[in-house]
Parts: structure tokens; C-alpha cells; sequence
């Protein structure tokens, strides 16, 4: 998922994305995938970062909470919270928010 945006490698980062992903500023993974798309297009990935040493991980089941995940770049900086789900052994991302939005 990090390297996927770091590298603004839109495959890489799809791979991490589960079929049932859902988020409310994202809709599903196809709306995602056009979002992240007009990110690196209008160049907000430039200079990229994904920093994981603040977060917490809550697992229940078949679920993890990843938070607070930070993403900087030179447009600015936000932090997201990751909805993990097992799917068939791999762990893929299924939900996401993003703090302000």
C-alpha cells in the first residue's frame, strides 16, 4: 500500500486494495482508483511519504485497525486511518478515513 504510493505505482497500490474496499470520501475501489490516479496527475504524491512509527493496531477476527497512518508529500500532510481484512490469507485494505475529510 505505501510503496504503491510512494513510487506512484497505481498497480502496485490497487494490488493492497480489497474487491469490497468502501470509504465514504472514496466510495469503492474503482472510485479510489480514480482518485489516487488525478492525485499523481496533478502531482500531489510528489515527494512522498508514508509513516507508520505513530500507529496503533487493533486486530479483531478477521479485521485491523491501522491508526494513525501518516501520509506527507509537498502538496501537505494527512493521517488515515486503514481498515485491514483477511481475504483468503492476505491481509488487503477495505476501508479507509481520512482525518478531515
Amino acid at each position: 500500500w505505501a510503496a504503491g504510493l510512494v513510487e506512484k505505482d497505481l498497480d502496485k497500490f490497487l494490488d493492497t486494495i480489497s474487491e469490497s474496499f468502501e470509504a465514504g470520501t472514496a466510495g469503492g475501489k474503482e472510485e479510489l482508483a480514480g482518485f489516487i490516479q488525478e492525485g499523481i496527475n496533478a502531482g500531489y504524491l510528489e515527494g512522498a511519504e508514508v509513516g507508520f512509527q505513530d500507529a496503533e493496531y487493533t486486530l479483531e477476527e478477521s479485521t485491523c485497525s491501522v491508526y494513525p497512518v501518516d501520509l506527507m508529500s509537498d502538496a501537505g500532510s494527512v493521517s488515515v486511518e486503514l481498515i485491514l481484512s483477511k481475504e483468503d490469507g492476505t491481509w488487503l485494505v477495505s476501508g479507509m478515513e481520512i482525518d478531515g475529510m
